[in-house]
């Protein structure tokens, strides 16, 4: 890639911009050999002259391409090929010099030698004006890549908008095949587009950005949504963490597979050196906030339609306690994460604080009334309980209202207040109902991947899809013989306990930085996390699958259970 993106740069003065073409045929060819590998990068460009060549080895991180229309800026690119293989040969000529130069560079060499005059032309036979990039000697871990199809797959990945111009070819070959690299005909998505221009002043400069993004309503493969400088693609637009840490929509908007295009940032941005961020600017700032205020509105808008047509039912209530219960094993596993408490622990918490057990009053917690005391003969029965301090029947009980005593002691005209009603008591459901619910569960009619396989369930920004139409949650669905009430069963809830914590996990781990290299070095850790998420959010679903049904079978509204008929004795014959 480093190399192509060279030949690219080289023929920047040969584009004319307003034509969208090339002055002349561009054509650049990389030809992979084997036995032993080698990788031939060749354009027909400007070439290099004795200068240029020279300060490849005595300007290293120095670049003439100061161009705001060339990627090269930082001279590193050249030397590339020393993380892969051993020896680069670059042979050039420049154009209108009949001399063609050759610079050797060796990677275990600490001496560089001069660029020297080629003199056999038997290589070099087409070569009028251009560069030949030799590449050889190959690590054992980068020979295996050497493939055809996966360097086209980067190439019309980096250069996708740039192979739209004219008279421009790019050819990856090797002796059994030769792929042309093309763009991706974005003509051919169905849908709605978002073409949009937009002019951000910043610094008393008025840069121009380009918003070209197309909402399918079916998912395409290998595509996303992407930020584009000058036609080389900087990367996936949910992938740069500076700008989702300014969007109002993140994932739901920006990772969403029907949505496809990219956003022309022209040079308002720099890319940093890795061209997988932006430098941090005030203009870069200012592009993101005409970005989230202008474009996330249109986006959420039709996204918003296309998730109404793949959307069935959200099962009134029942999805909402769904999403409850989730929300409660999510944020236990985020505690376990973060150390707090461990699977363990929590599961042992929640029996010993089980449902349906009155506290002690605070009087009855005193030492001396936790052991009954046994009188002269031992028997402990005849011990002064605690009860007999409140026992309405006692006599001597002063507090007793039969008591004559209290009578002189009451005013006449006291008048007896009505006893409070008492505090209606708070069901599982009610405690279910406060939890945060940042997780929604939708249940979907069609959900499939990009190349259109079912899935069982996917989460997709804070909402968690799963497929009622996927035969596995057809086999555990349940209804009566009308087909109009459902049943949910243990066999249900586990289930999608299951796939619901295997999704959410996925798209964390897609997430975040680290993603699977933190479980590098100990595996079972990631599926001791998956099993702890799937067991904690079954665990949530069987403790309210009564809540549940009651919700499914109709809320607490009306009781939907038959009424009793009397039944008329029968003779029996």
């Amino acid at each position: 890639m480093e190399y192509v993106d060279n030949s690219l740069d080289d023929a920047e003065n040969l584009y004319k911009r307003k034509d969208k073409s090339y002055k002349r045929n561009i054509k650049i060819k990389i030809s992979i050999g084997a036995n032993p590998y080698t990788v031939v990068i060749e354009d027909n460009c400007n070439g290099m002259d004795r200068r240029q060549l020279t300060r490849l080895i005595q300007n290293v991180g120095e670049s003439m391409k100061h161009s705001r229309f060339t990627n090269g800026q930082f001279g590193f690119g050249i030397h590339a090929f020393r993380a892969a293989a051993k020896h680069m040969r670059i042979v050039s000529r420049a154009r209108k010099k009949i001399q063609t130069l050759v610079l050797d560079i060796n990677r275990d060499s600490m001496d560089f030698t001069a660029p020297r005059v080629l003199q056999s032309i038997t290589d070099t036979s087409n070569l009028k004006s251009g560069t030949q990039v030799f590449i050889s000697d190959f690590d054992n871990a980068w020979s295996e890549g050497l493939d055809v199809s996966e360097i086209v797959n980067e190439i019309q990945f980096h250069f996708g908008g740039m192979l739209e111009r004219k008279n421009l070819s790019i050819v990856v070959q090797d002796a059994g095949k030769s792929i042309h690299c093309k763009a991706f005909n974005y003509k051919s998505v169905e849908g709605k587009k978002i073409k949009k221009k937009m002019k951000i002043e910043c610094n008393n400069e008025t840069h121009k950005v380009e918003v070209n993004i197309w909402v399918s309503p079916v998912a395409i493969e290998n595509q996303g949504c992407y930020f584009v400088a000058q036609g080389r693609r900087i990367h996936e637009i949910h992938e740069i963490k500076s700008f989702m840490k300014c969007s109002v929509a993140r994932w739901s908007v920006w990772s969403h597979p029907n949505i496809v295009g990219y956003i022309e940032v022209g040079a308002i941005v720099e890319p940093v050196i890795t061209r997988d961020e932006f430098r941090r600017t005030h203009n870069r700032s200012a592009l993101y906030r005409a970005i989230v205020s202008n474009i996330e509105p249109l986006l959420l808008g039709e996204i918003e339609k296309v998730n109404k047509r793949r959307r069935v039912l959200e099962m009134g209530r029942l999805g909402n306690i769904l999403s409850k219960c989730f929300n409660v094993a999510v944020k236990k596993e985020k505690d376990r994460n973060k150390g707090l408490s461990n699977y363990l622990d929590q599961m042992k918490g929640k029996r010993a604080t089980g449902s349906g057990k009155r506290k002690l009053p605070e009087e009855w917690t005193n030492q001396n009334l936790e052991k009954p005391e046994e009188d002269n003969e031992g028997n402990p029965e005849n011990a002064e309980k605690p009860e007999n301090a409140e026992n309405p029947e006692d006599p001597n009980n002063p507090a007793d209202p039969n008591n004559p005593e209290n009578e002189e002691n009451k005013p006449e005209d006291d008048v007896k207040e009505p006893e409070a009603k008492r505090k209606k008591r708070e069901t599982k459901l009610d405690k279910l109902k406060r939890v945060n619910s940042k997780f929604r569960m939708v249940f979907v009619n069609d959900l499939k991947d990009t190349h259109g396989k079912m899935q069982r369930s996917l989460l997709l920004g804070e909402e968690m899809l799963v497929n009622v139409s996927h035969p596995d949650f057809m086999e555990r669905i349940h209804t009566n013989r009308g087909g109009s009430k459902l049943t949910i069963t243990e066999r249900l809830c586990s289930y999608i306990a299951n796939i619901s914590a295997n999704s959410y996990k996925c798209a964390i781990i897609n997430r975040e930085q680290d993603g699977l290299t933190k479980y590098s070095e100990n595996q079972n850790l990631l599926f001791e996390e998956i099993l702890d998420l799937e067991f904690s959010m079954e665990s949530s679903l069987r403790k309210y699958l009564p809540a549940i049904q009651k919700e499914v079978a109709g809320g607490r509204g009306p009781s939907l259970k038959r009424k009793k008929i009397k039944k008329e004795p029968v003779a029996v014959v």
